[in-house]
């Protein structure tokens, strides 16, 4: 299957913060004993693509227990994988949802809480997939990410 064209949407993180809720489960939106919600809401300035015109945006990171408890194992040969998030953009609105290994939470907010991580960069395909992203210290050409091939 040939891959469509992604856009580069570069943010600046300029804030953060953690939610978290604990109760009973059993409702109609969780068949659970219990609930468990944590997600990383972050506030950023919108760098890149130029066209859009929302200077900030809200961007929530959604953590899910059954990434990690082995993508790379569901995943199948015959099945394309899925977007890892969504991003809607509108005027002066800018939102993404991006969805994550529960794993990769607690070595995030340590990052966010040194201001390591100062910029988010998603790639996007039209429509508002995203297909990756990254939480990086700068912006720029750097090393290839681990887990990336090179293509020759």
């Amino acid at each position: 299957m040939a891959k469509s064209a992604t856009v580069n949407h570069s943010l600046k993180i300029h804030s953060w913060r953690l939610n978290y809720s604990f109760g009973m489960g059993k409702s109609r939106f969780c068949d659970e004993l219990y609930s468990d919600l944590r997600h990383l809401v972050i506030q950023a300035g919108i760098e890149k693509p130029k066209s859009i015109k929302a200077s900030v945006g809200e961007i929530r990171c959604i953590p899910y227990e059954a990434l990690t408890a082995g993508y790379k194992e569901y995943a199948s040969a015959s099945q394309d994988p899925r977007p890892v998030g969504e991003v809607n953009y509108r005027g002066a609105r800018y939102s993404a949802v991006l969805f994550m290994p529960a794993d990769a939470l607690p070595l995030l907010v340590p990052m966010l809480t040194a201001e390591k991580y100062k910029h988010l960069e998603l790639d996007v395909e039209k429509g508002g997939a995203v297909v990756s992203y990254r939480f990086l210290d700068y912006l720029g050409d750097g090393a290839l990410l681990a887990g990336c091939k090179s293509v020759a």
